[in-house]
């Protein structure tokens, strides 16, 4: 009684007028965030372009250096945190699975693997979100250390994370799915035998595969966002 008497009597502070202004700007905000403004639509053509030349690159480039035949590097990730800092985190995420397929049927045929991706990079993206939120405005500190330490922290614990989760994820049903569509083994383990591999080793690959990912896409993208976050907003 005493908790509603209080969300009353804050509500009774508040004169109508008042009540509808606030209404009215969660609305508009609610709005703002979600329209697509021609500004906005040029940015997610631009970045989506990007994706895909980078994801054409990666693939004329890092195909046939793949760990274990099927790990291979992919720099797209820097172009899904851009529309982070450009737009939102709403459109990041609705071009991570844009992204992901649209290279399906011409550049990468392995469903799974792009199932996989595109978890992995869903993931990456919203933990470093919310790491970053935390870390740069729940948390506040001296300015220098604001600025540089805190970020670089978000980064490195995004990146330890996505490995940590990718391996159980791959455990729980990537490699056991990845299996089954591919035929050939009659289970994960027998597939893993003729790699000469077991769990443990498998997961070490899995992490580290993930660790060199998307450090390599951070230190690309911390050394290039200054420069892209002013050239691209005056497009």
């Amino acid at each position: 009684m005493k908790n509603g008497n209080k969300k009353n009597n804050l509500f009774d502070n508040l004169s109508d007028e008042d009540l509808d202004l606030k209404i009215k700007k969660l609305k508009s905000m609610r709005l703002e965030y979600f329209k697509l403004s021609t500004k906005k639509i040029t940015h997610l053509s631009l970045l989506l372009a990007i994706n895909v030349i980078l994801s054409f690159i990666c693939f004329l480039i890092f195909t046939k250096i793949a760990f274990l035949g099927f790990l291979k590097i992919e720099l797209s990730f820097i172009t899904y945190i851009l529309c982070w800092r450009l737009i939102n985190s709403f459109y990041a995420s609705l071009i991570v699975f844009i992204g992901t397929w649209l290279r399906f049927g011409w550049l990468d045929i392995d469903f799974v693997g792009l199932i996989s991706l595109n978890i992995s990079d869903l993931l990456a993206l919203w933990l470093y979100i919310c790491f970053h939120h935390i870390f740069t405005r729940i948390i506040k500190f001296d300015k220098k250390v604001y600025k540089y330490l805190l970020p670089s922290l978000s980064i490195i614990i995004t990146i330890i994370s996505v490995g940590l989760i990718n391996v159980v994820l791959n455990f729980l049903f990537l490699l056991p799915m990845y299996i089954y569509f591919l035929g050939y083994y009659e289970s994960a383990s027998k597939f893993l035998e003729s790699l000469n591999l077991n769990w443990p080793l498998y997961g070490s690959i899995i992490f580290g595969f993930n660790l060199l990912k998307y450090s390599i896409n951070f230190i690309i993208y911390v050394s290039i966002q200054e420069v892209l976050e002013k050239i691209v907003p005056k497009l």
